[in-house]
């Protein structure tokens, strides 16, 4: 007589719970061919798929699943098999519970759902366990990856990390134009928070001088109204137009005068005057070139 076979129904289950745990796969297999209930829970209410995910037996998980055990079962703790999976950077066991039918949506004790859960753990990674993860996200976002590095791009500005905004900007997968969630590019966050060398380095990349954000903000804008005379001149001297203005009609000029930035303000009204008198200039050098062809 096999052991399943002297064991009454509630043991079986139990038994279940406990080979899945320990990694017994054939114990497993008997116990189910002998009536042990596949959905069965023990004391915080975990089932012996979770039980497997949780200790990373995925030979013990696969079957359960073929089996038809319920994926979307939750714990006393709220969660299920499929967040296991996610804790455990399990990607195979992931994959093969979303193609059974798990689903994403359900809510931890926290609030979260599976891409949050993903993103947490993503973000607190080992270096080993992170690519994982992001093959991971693709189930949610197919962009994730180049999201990602969008947003470390962002990080790396604000933060001053120069050389890492260098790298990136060699990288052709980076597009220094694209703007984040709150509609700004590169050069705005580098402009904000003053960081030359990065300006400098996404300007001679491509970024567009002049990206005017939804509220028609330029980077030189950002620079003036933050008071960053050093940004402002650098950013003249890139070729930023100078007389753009935004959805309330403000200019660079004005934002620095609003703002009290009186030496961005004294610098931009003499550029200003300049650029005037030197369009004045050249009108009137085509001007004349007109008349002497005619």
């Amino acid at each position: 007589m096999s052991r399943a076979a002297k064991l009454g129904e509630p043991k079986l289950d139990e038994q279940l719970i406990k080979e899945a745990e320990i990694g017994n796969l054939s114990g497993v297999e008997e116990l189910i061919e002998s009536g042990a209930d596949i959905n069965a829970t023990d004391e915080v209410k975990q089932t012996a798929l979770m039980k497997a995910v949780i200790n990373q037996h995925q030979d013990i998980s696969s079957f359960l699943i073929e089996k038809g055990a319920d994926l979307d079962r939750q714990d006393c703790f709220k969660n299920t098999a499929l967040m296991y999976t996610v804790l455990g950077a399990q990607e195979d066991l992931f994959k093969q519970m979303l193609l059974n039918g798990a689903s994403p949506s359900i809510q931890d004790a926290r609030g979260d759902k599976v891409s949050d859960l993903l993103y947490r753990c993503y973000q607190l990674s080992t270096k080993e366990n992170k690519l994982a993860y992001q093959r991971m996200m693709t189930e949610f976002v197919p962009d994730f990856v180049h999201l990602e590095q969008q947003r470390s791009l962002m990080i790396a500005i604000v933060n001053g990390h120069d050389g890492v905004v260098a790298l990136m900007c060699e990288n052709e997968e980076v597009d220094v134009n694209e703007p984040d969630g709150t509609g700004l590019v590169p050069l705005h966050w580098a402009a904000a928070f003053n960081r030359e060398k990065a300006a400098f380095c996404l300007i001679k990349s491509g970024a567009n001088i002049d990206y005017q954000d939804k509220n028609g903000m330029t980077a030189l804008m950002y620079a003036a109204k933050n008071g960053h005379l050093g940004m402002v001149k650098l950013l003249l001297e890139e070729g930023a137009q100078i007389a753009l203005v935004n959805k309330e009609r403000e200019t660079a000029s004005s934002l620095a005068y609003l703002n009290h930035k009186e030496d961005v303000f004294e610098y931009l009204k003499k550029e200003s005057l300049i650029r005037i008198v030197q369009k004045t200039e050249l009108e009137c050098q085509n001007s004349q070139n007109e008349r002497t062809r005619e």
